[in-house]
């Protein structure tokens, strides 16, 4: 699985979750996806840790039914055969009307070549969408 892929896999598994239309023993797909030092910078400039991750995304299940997360503008960073880093924007449209938008960098690894790319490290930034969807400078 190409790093874009595991990235489209792991927010539709969020979106699912968020809205409550999987099972919660479903929560594997992120325990599996996350190594075991995954780390995040929130938008807001929180750290967490693996363990706060998952458990702050189990409280949240079905917490917006009709939340709508989106992925787009991948660009490949650097990359070696068994660490790779990209960066991805990200569109959350909640139920509420309300929407958010962020610029992530992610740091994916792996044990061996034929391994899938599990998640290291991710930092994220807020922006605005700009009016005409263009890039924001």
């Amino acid at each position: 699985m190409d790093w874009q892929n595991a990235v489209i896999e792991l927010h539709e598994f969020f979106q699912s979750w968020f809205a409550g239309t999987v099972p919660p023993e479903d929560i594997a797909k992120l325990e599996d996806a996350l190594d075991e030092s995954f780390s995040m910078v929130e938008p807001r400039g929180g750290h967490l840790d693996r363990g706060d991750v998952i458990t702050g995304v189990r409280t949240r299940f079905g917490a917006d039914a009709e939340v709508q997360i989106s992925v787009d503008g991948f660009v490949l960073v650097a990359a070696t055969e068994r660490v790779l880093v990209g960066r991805y924007r990200e569109h959350h449209r909640h139920g509420d009307g309300q929407s958010t938008h962020r610029h992530s960098t992610a740091v994916f690894t792996r044990a061996t070549e034929t391994d899938p790319w599990r998640w290291l490290h991710v930092h994220e930034t807020w922006f605005d969408e700009p009016a005409d969807g263009t890039e924001p400078a």
